[in-house]
């Protein structure tokens, strides 16, 4: 493509400036720049959920709605109602680049470890609540980014030595909707991948500690595992229940 018919050196103001050759194919992987309308249009195929940044205090996104008996796959948009419609891109939606994912539940996990007297454990404890075994040691930092859900606090979200990762959390509200929510089906992205834990029943969780506990052994799993393992690393989880 010539310097004159780039897209950045048009007359109009582009909030996004960039160049067509990012997008080509490199190595085994199409490189659409993160936040960029090709890049959100890719993660609504995988599945997940976007949003626009000036989107974000009416809680609109749009999703893939799969093929019914009457209707073709398409993208929908979500309005604070909970009402859909057939979603039609602007021109200014298509050359933005403040594209996000909408999450029910984000947060920034430095990755730790700690042994303990009979294996070892990868990702995050917390100090507070007394979730460690034997001799081990907190460990990791977690940071929440947004959380649309009754859930207080994130007290561990690590993998265990005996193959389950485990996700403890604390709220003093309903128990019934925490509860409700944690035995959903469970998805995180990480690095533009989605991994489907599945669904799993509360190990412990009832309205007089307000603390809940469920653990997951797939495969998907295990490859988050494998990412929890990767200590002295930060990255961004999004979780959403369905």
């Amino acid at each position: 493509m010539s310097e004159v018919n780039k897209p950045e050196n048009q007359q109009f103001d582009l909030k996004c400036p960039f160049d067509p050759d990012q997008y080509k194919i490199k190595i085994d992987a199409v490189a659409a720049p993160t936040g960029s309308f090709p890049w959100a249009i890719i993660q609504v195929y995988l599945g997940n959920q976007l949003y626009r940044s000036d989107w974000e205090a009416s809680d609109e996104y749009i999703r893939l709605a799969p093929k019914s008996a009457n209707f073709s796959p398409q993208i929908e948009k979500i309005n604070e109602s909970g009402e859909f419609s057939i979603w039609q891109p602007t021109q200014e939606d298509m050359m933005a680049c403040d594209w996000k994912f909408n999450c029910m539940l984000s947060f920034d996990l430095t990755s730790g470890t700690s042994k303990f007297n009979h294996g070892q454990d990868w990702g995050y404890i917390s100090d507070r609540g007394g979730w460690v075994s034997g001799s081990e040691s907190p460990f990791g930092t977690l940071n929440i980014i947004s959380n649309k859900t009754e859930i207080a606090d994130i007290l561990a979200f690590y993998w265990s030595t005996y193959d389950w990762l485990h996700l403890i959390v604390s709220s003093k509200e309903s128990h019934e909707k925490v509860a409700g929510l944690l035995t959903k089906n469970v998805y995180v992205t990480v690095d533009n991948t989605i991994y489907n834990l599945s669904a799993s029943a509360l190990l412990s969780g009832d309205d007089t500690n307000d603390t809940y506990t469920v653990a997951y052994s797939n495969n998907d799993s295990r490859k988050l595992g494998e990412i929890l393992k990767q200590t002295n690393k930060t990255k961004a989880f999004c979780i959403n229940w369905r």
